[in-house]
């Protein structure tokens, strides 16, 4: 895919104020050592459909972000929008940025290694689902009392919860 458009560290002053945040949160959080592009885009009746993929540290992900059709403007502006959106998006993937709009402090991103993290572990995450399979729950059954215990999925876990969450099961398990 051809990349479209692309946002780099503090590239522009000339974004809108919530923009101009965001970059400084992702700036902060990674020592300015991040790029986002546009991979690809789509038109649906007016409304613009980016995939975006933001990379930190040879660590990426992607995310689709979107414009409403709704109410005049220019395309360019429409994909201006739509890649913002995306840009948020990857960022909560990261564990940069946060789902809600409050304030928070900036941290570096899970890279898998466990360093300056408490996400859950990969190997805590197979673990679980192997207890669930062994409780004949699905995944969707975990993940709904993932929810319900935790108020988040099962990979959004820190550390500490997953292993509260394996002791139980490994109790259930037994009994």
């Amino acid at each position: 895919m051809n990349q479209i458009r692309s946002i780099s560290p503090s590239s522009s002053d000339d974004k809108p104020e919530q923009d101009t945040c965001l970059i400084s949160r992702l700036d902060q959080a990674t020592d300015r050592k991040w790029s986002f592009s546009v991979e690809d885009h789509l038109i649906i009746n007016g409304e613009v459909i980016v995939l975006g993929k933001l990379t930190l540290d040879g660590v990426f992900r992607v995310a689709f972000g979107g414009c409403p059709s709704e109410g005049p403007g220019p395309l360019h502006e429409k994909l201006q929008a739509a890649s913002m959106d995306s840009l948020v998006r990857c960022g909560v993937l990261m564990g940069i940025v946060q789902d809600q709009q409050e304030p928070q402090q900036a941290r570096k991103p899970d890279n898998g290694n466990g360093a300056e993290k408490t996400r859950i572990t990969r190997k805590q995450l197979d673990y679980l689902y192997m207890l669930g399979r062994d409780l004949n729950m699905s995944r969707d059954e975990l993940g709904e009392r993932c929810l319900q215990t935790y108020g988040k999925k099962p990979e959004y876990l820190d550390r500490t919860e997953a292993s509260g969450l394996i002791e139980n099961m490994k109790k259930e398990k037994t009994s």
